[in-house]
């Protein structure tokens, strides 16, 4: 809870840092799981890179959870809830599609996992390279700040 006679909760940098740190830390979560989803299709040449992009994702969603907290009340803190949700539903999703892979070599639920995990993912780099909440709507988020 904020007040007048402390603008910023205990332990938080200022607006201006703030913001940009926080940017700064989505970017590197982007990047990690992005990274992971295109080197994830060598993993059909060879095994070890399955664990590799699993490293590399762990990694990603972990940082995220960890930074989430420092991004509190800047303009991209959506953007961290966006990456939450996707390293979770990711979890089930891949789940479940090594089983159908493993049981009747259906890849089709990887594949569409790998397409929508690509599309969620890609849509918050655009936004946070605009500078952007990830939750606006278009006509939210072209309005002019007053």
């Amino acid at each position: 809870m904020m007040s007048a006679r402390h603008p910023n909760p205990p332990g938080l940098l200022p607006f201006p840092q703030r913001n940009e740190m926080a940017r700064l830390d989505a970017q590197i979560s982007y990047i990690l799981m992005c990274v992971s989803l295109l080197i994830s299709p060598l993993g059909l040449v060879s095994p070890w890179f399955w664990w590799l992009c699993a490293l590399i994702w762990v990694c990603g969603g972990v940082w995220t959870v960890i930074k989430k907290p420092e991004a509190y009340q800047t303009v991209i803190e959506d953007h961290y809830t966006n990456v939450i949700n996707v390293f979770q539903i990711s979890v089930g999703l891949i789940a479940g599609g090594s089983a159908l892979v493993w049981a009747l070599e259906a890849w089709h639920v990887l594949f569409l996992s790998w397409l929508w995990l690509m599309f969620r993912l890609g849509v918050g780099v655009v936004k946070l390279t605009l500078f952007r909440p990830y939750y606006a709507s278009e006509s939210e988020s072209s309005k002019p700040a007053s």
